[in-house]
């Protein structure tokens, strides 16, 4: 199975993944519930909504994937490693995928 977690805010992102997957069995966990987690169930998990957490859950996120990864359990990506939203759609700009680019408010 694989677990997409996500804010509670914003269930709502990967919910047709949820109901309508072709493939492996899918399911969403939120913020709120994975930093409850005593022990994880051996799914493959993804982290979503990363530029939605505040920075302290940034890092609590970052801590669950190495708690995650040190019991042996599969999750494809690393929170405090992935770029954000922002930082993603310069790169792009730069490497010439997106034709359009990307500002700050205070740029």
């Amino acid at each position: 199975m694989i677990v997409f977690i996500v804010t509670a805010e914003h269930t709502y992102t990967v919910k047709e993944i949820v109901l309508r997957s072709p493939g492996p069995r899918v399911d969403l966990m939120t913020y709120d519930e994975a930093f409850k987690l005593t022990s994880a169930a051996r799914h493959t998990y993804v982290f979503a909504d990363l530029d939605r957490l505040s920075r302290r859950r940034l890092e609590s996120a970052a801590k669950l994937y190495r708690e995650l990864k040190a019991a042996g359990v599969r999750v494809l990506n690393d929170p405090a490693r992935i770029p954000t939203r922002y930082g993603m759609l310069r790169r792009l700009y730069r490497q010439g995928y997106n034709a359009f680019n990307s500002w700050r408010v205070e740029e």
